[in-house]
């Protein structure tokens, strides 16, 4: 939950204040960068402001790349690359990983259809899954072939490609948010199968 990364934050953010110049490097090196010109300060300070954009959910981070003017399509790692890049000059020393393969090419039979009553569905739902049903505007009483029927409509609608000019970076993130509560939806009705 929120709650608990904030105190895992503020945990982690005390024992940084407490690790020595050497200790500082160690941990600035195991992220990936390079800690040889930098001081006490500015290592602790960038270690916390790493430290937060990885206890960030999908959206806030992204929120963090636009503050910066720089896109925020891609993984957490890619947008954490990113941001790092843009605000130190440099990247971290591992190479992101290549992408997956798109997944159209795959088959992939769709699932059984199951219904859960209505007072069901309200009762189990974590709240990320909650918010997105509202986010695709559905009900949490809804189906699979609902669910996809909707997912479908609202990406095509705001897929970056069919959004050109100014339009494209908004219609990008509505995207990504849309996919992610669709994404959220379906592990959450294949957990239900279970």
């Amino acid at each position: 939950t929120s709650l608990e990364a904030a105190f895992a934050i503020v945990e982690e953010l005390a024992r940084l204040g407490e690790r020595d110049l050497p200790g500082l490097r160690r941990a600035y090196e195991g992220i990936g960068l390079q800690a040889e010109e930098l001081d006490r300060e500015t290592l602790v300070s960038r270690l916390r402001t790493y430290l937060v954009w990885n206890q960030l959910k999908p959206g806030e981070l992204r929120k963090e790349c636009y503050k910066c003017g720089i896109s925020a399509l891609g993984d957490t790692e890619e947008i954490i690359s990113k941001l790092v890049l843009k605000n130190w000059g440099i990247l971290p020393d591992e190479p992101p990983e290549p992408p997956a393969p798109p997944r159209h090419f795959e088959y992939e039979p769709p699932p059984p259809r199951r219904r859960v009553p209505t007072g069901e569905a309200k009762a189990q739902l974590p709240p990320k899954v909650a918010s997105s049903f509202r986010t695709l505007g559905l009900e949490p009483t809804a189906d699979q072939d609902q669910v996809r029927k909707v997912y479908r409509k609202l990406a095509l609608q705001h897929h970056p490609d069919k959004n050109i000019g100014a339009e494209q970076e908004q219609a990008a993130i509505k995207f990504r948010q849309v996919t992610d509560a669709y994404e959220a939806v379906m592990e959450q009705m294949k957990e239900n199968k279970k």
